[in-house]
């Protein structure tokens, strides 16, 4: 298990990366002027939230903890699908 939290945690890391270096406006094509900085604050939140995630991987890779290690993982699956949704209602 401490291995596929390495994993995961590097997972985390390039997410946020990708989200805080301002390279995920590539998602929305059809973007207004207006809409630039309400999409760059979007992308900008769940990156700090994605790194945020990310340390407390690092330290649930020393701290075994098996409901820590679920409920973590149902909170970051959590994190997943309301980022999804909301860069659903970006696009469209």
């Amino acid at each position: 298990m401490t291995i596929l939290m390495v994993i995961f945690a590097l997972i985390l890391f390039a997410i946020a990366f990708f989200l805080l270096s301002g390279k995920a406006s590539v998602l929305i094509i059809n973007e207004q002027k207006e809409q630039h900085q309400f999409n760059q604050k979007f992308f900008k939140s769940y990156g700090y939230l994605m790194l945020i995630f990310g340390l407390f991987a690092c330290f649930l890779i020393f701290y075994h903890q098996q409901w820590l290690w679920l409920t973590f993982l149902a909170i970051t699956s959590f994190l997943m699908v309301f980022f999804v949704i909301g860069l659903n209602r970006r696009i469209n």
